[in-house]
């Protein structure tokens, strides 16, 4: 489970994070509610049933819905809809969201003035990719354009990189 998620619960469940990020990786391993509740007391501060099935149930909700975005955004790809507009919209989504929980979580006083001032802040931000990886974004994309779609384009995204000499001197 994602940092974001482990620390989202533990704000939704006045939990400490390390409380659920124990019962993620007890559940992870198989265990079931009742024995982590009677069993692994000192892993997860002694957590009952009730805070360790909250814990569960979250952890589905949060997984569910990142499936279900990225599912629409794979939909929209594949039937190429996902225009750069809208990959923009979507990530300056997600940050103003990180930058939400940061407000809520830390009460800063600069989160909450870029959030007053959002729509002169957000020009303000800038995006940092590293050269490996826009190189094989762009593959992708190429990979996309000849109809691939899904495991197959990264498949010939992979095999172009490879081949790719920019790439074996660092540029």
């Amino acid at each position: 489970m994602s940092k974001v998620h482990v620390d989202a619960i533990a704000a939704e469940l006045a939990l400490a994070p390390h409380q659920v990020d124990a019962v993620a990786a007890l559940l992870r391993d198989g265990a079931t509610v009742p024995f982590i509740s009677r069993y692994r007391k000192e892993r997860t501060g002694s957590l009952d049933e009730v805070a360790i099935t909250a814990i569960r149930d979250r952890m589905k909700q949060l997984a569910a819905l990142d499936d279900r975005r990225e599912a629409i955004l794979a939909s929209l790809r594949e039937r190429d809809l996902l225009t750069p507009e809208l990959t923009e919209a979507v990530e300056i989504g997600r940050v103003r969201a990180l930058v939400e929980k940061h407000l809520k979580w830390t009460g800063s006083s600069r989160a909450r003035q870029v959030l007053d001032n959002w729509d002169v802040s957000v020009r303000q931000f800038v995006k940092v990719i590293p050269k490996d990886y826009k190189r094989m974004l762009a593959c992708i994309s190429r990979a996309h354009d000849q109809g691939l779609t899904g495991d197959d384009a990264i498949m010939v995204a992979f095999e172009e990189n490879a081949r790719d000499l920019a790439r074996v001197g660092g540029n």
